[in-house]
């Protein structure tokens, strides 16, 4: 199976959809699964740039106990991560034993940060991931 490593950060709800349905677009054989350990902050919730937006592809459910979701069953995977590093840690595990139990061919494993949050720790990020998504598509993280 290949697997890779991708990050994104984000302002708020709406400019995570923005940056994925770009992204998302030509992946329509791909399966998404979602992780968020905490609410993502609403575009509501502060001023915004960016359009309302609804992405049916990507649940906003908060999973406080990675073992009660499902991943499905198809053989492309997306799987956005957003929470501590506990908690990506349990994720990440989580993810490995169900994968052992399918047959998938490729798996993008997306972390997502709140830009405000981890905007000191980037250089920390991008260590631990083979590239970055922005708005225009994928980048290579020069290590």
């Amino acid at each position: 199976m290949k697997t890779e490593k991708l990050c994104l950060f984000y302002v708020n709800k709406a400019h995570l959809f923005v940056i994925m349905k770009e992204y998302l677009k030509d992946k329509e054989e791909y399966e998404i699964t979602t992780f968020f350990e905490n609410e993502i902050k609403d575009e509501l919730d502060e001023p915004s740039m960016y359009e309302p937006i609804e992405l049916d592809e990507i649940s906003c459910e908060i999973t406080k106990k990675p073992e009660q979701r499902q991943i499905g069953k198809g053989k492309n995977k997306v799987i956005l991560i957003d929470g501590s590093d506990e908690y990506r840690m349990r994720v990440t595990q989580y993810i490995k034993e169900q994968l052992k139990k399918t047959n998938a061919d490729n798996l993008k494993l997306i972390n997502v940060y709140d830009f405000e949050e981890n905007k000191f720790r980037m250089s920390r990020i991008f260590t631990n991931n083979e590239k970055i998504i922005y708005t225009i598509g994928e980048e290579i993280i020069e290590h």
